[in-house]
């Protein structure tokens, strides 16, 4: 059975008082992973990743229990995160966000209406902030720290993701344009 997610202000923002109000009407992050892929013919070279194995761009979001809430395929390895979102907005079937309510996204994501992303230029990664005299220096780096704080629940889902499901590690026995039909007309 299939259940629609709800919108309201998840317990782990509403609880905590370093993300709640600041973050309130946040309901989902999202973020891009490469999958490998087999595609022949010449468009082959755009899914050509830097590591030379061919892969596809897929766009998820994920809510704050560690659940994928979308997963959209069907982009070359090469396409932009921001390309990718623009597309997923329009799909049929495709990313939804409710009115009033946002997305939290990295850099690669243009801060637009209904997604946040973090300042550019400041300390952002977890890691920056670990250690002595590493505290947030001023409000953007507090924001920042926040921000990534929340967003990394998608870095988690990626991690069990990757290690429970090892087939992803292999191209799919089947061609890209199959996998991406397949999955994007449920």
């Amino acid at each position: 059975m299939i259940v629609k997610p709800r919108f309201a202000v998840l317990e782990k923002i509403r609880e905590i008082t370093r993300f709640y109000p600041y973050f309130k009407d946040c309901i989902r992050v999202i973020d891009g992973i490469h999958i490998l892929a087999m595609v022949i013919g010449r468009d082959k070279s755009s899914y050509r990743n830097r590591h030379g194995t061919i892969s596809q761009n897929v766009l998820a979001a994920c809510n704050f229990d560690l659940k994928f809430i979308n997963v959209i395929s069907g982009w070359e390895e090469s396409a932009h995160n921001s390309k990718v979102l623009s597309d997923a907005l329009t799909k049929r079937n495709g990313l939804e966000v409710p009115k009033g309510k946002y997305f939290l996204g990295d850099y690669g994501f243009s801060n637009r209406r209904q997604f946040l992303t973090p300042f550019r230029g400041v300390r952002y990664h977890l890691q920056d902030f670990v250690g002595q005299d590493r505290d947030p220096e001023n409000i953007k780096d507090l924001f920042n720290l926040r921000h990534v704080s929340l967003r990394n629940v998608v870095e988690r889902i990626f991690g069990i993701f990757k290690s429970r499901f090892t087939i992803f590690k292999t191209a799919p026995p089947f061609l890209y344009r199959t996998f991406v039909h397949k999955q994007n007309s449920y």
